[in-house]
C-alpha cells in the first residue's frame, strides 16, 4: 500500500479515473459536473494505491483561505468499501496538510459515507465536521 500526494499526470489520471467510475458511471454524475474548472495540471490528488497499478481510493486537495485544507472528491472503488481504505487516506491528507501549515479542513462530498466522516479529524477545534 503507498499513497501519493502529486499532481504528476499519473498520479492525476488515476484519481480522474476513479472519479469517472465512482460518481459518473456509479452514481449518475454527469462528467461535465464532476470534472470541473479546479482539476488543472497544478492541482494535487491524494491517491492511495494497494499495487503500483491499483488505486483504490482518492481525494483533491484544495487550498482555502485562513489556513484551510478542502478534501474534495472524496471517492473509494466500490469492492474496497468498508475496509477503512479512505479513512486511511484522509488521516494521511490530514498530516500532509498539517505539515504545510493548515490548520483547519473540511470535506466537500456527498455524504454517502456518515460515518467516516464523524471519525476523521477537519477541524483543530477538536469536532468532526
Amino acid at each position: 500500500m503507498k499513497i501519493i500526494f502529486s499532481a504528476s499526470p499519473a498520479n492525476r489520471a488515476a484519481a480522474y479515473a476513479l472519479r469517472q467510475a465512482v460518481f459518473v458511471e456509479e452514481r449518475g454524475i454527469s462528467a461535465d459536473v464532476e470534472f470541473d474548472v479546479k482539476d488543472t495540471d497544478q492541482c494535487e490528488y491524494a491517491v492511495l494505491y494497494l499495487q503500483p497499478d491499483l488505486p483504490i481510493t482518492t481525494l483533491r486537495l484544495e487550498p482555502q483561505a485562513d489556513h484551510v485544507m478542502r478534501f474534495g472528491r472524496v471517492c473509494t472503488r466500490k469492492a474496497y468499501r468498508g475496509h477503512g481504505w479512505g479513512r486511511q487516506l484522509l488521516t494521511a491528507a490530514e498530516e500532509w496538510a498539517t505539515q504545510r501549515g493548515f490548520t483547519h479542513g473540511e470535506i466537500h462530498g456527498e455524504t454517502h459515507c456518515p460515518a467516516l466522516l464523524r471519525t476523521v479529524w477537519l477541524s483543530s477545534y477538536g469536532r468532526p465536521v
